[in-house]
C-alpha cells in the first residue's frame, strides 16, 4: 500500500471519481454528434468551445484521468499511480494528433481557442 486505507480516504477517492465522470458525461453531450471514438472528423464538424470546453480543450481526457485518479486513490496500491502515469503520457500523446488535426482544420480559431483555454486543468495546463 502506497496510501493509507480508510473510509476517508475511500470516499476521496470515490468523489474524484465520481467528479471524473460527471466531466466525462457533460463533455460527451456538449460535442454531440462531433464526438467519434478514433481521431476522425464528423461532416459539418464544429469547433466546440462552450460548456466544459470552455475551460479546457479535452475535457474527456480529464474526466479519465480523474477517474484513473480516484481509483488509484481508492486502491491505494502503487500499480494504481503507476497506471494513472500511463494515462497522462497516453492522453498527451493522443492529444498531440488530435491538436494536430484541429489546428490544421480550423487554423487561426483553433489557434485563438487553445490561447484562452488550458488542455486538461482549468487555470494550470
Amino acid at each position: 500500500m502506497v496510501l493509507p486505507s480508510g473510509f476517508l480516504v475511500g470516499l476521496l477517492g470515490d468523489f474524484v471519481c465520481g467528479a471524473g465522470l460527471i466531466v466525462c458525461i457533460l463533455a460527451r453531450k456538449e460535442l454531440a454528434g462531433n464526438w467519434a471514438m478514433q481521431l476522425d472528423l464528423k461532416k459539418n464538424h464544429e469547433l466546440i468551445t462552450s460548456g466544459p470546453y470552455k475551460f479546457v480543450r479535452h475535457p474527456i481526457y480529464t474526466g479519465f484521468l480523474l477517474m484513473f485518479l480516484g481509483t488509484a486513490i481508492t486502491i491505494g496500491m502503487a500499480g494504481g499511480l503507476i497506471g494513472v502515469i500511463l494515462q497522462i503520457i497516453g492522453s498527451f500523446l493522443r492529444i498531440k494528433n488530435e491538436e494536430a488535426l484541429m489546428t490544421k482544420t480550423f487554423g487561426k480559431k483553433y489557434l485563438e481557442y487553445k490561447s484562452h483555454a488550458k488542455t486538461l486543468i482549468p487555470f494550470l495546463l
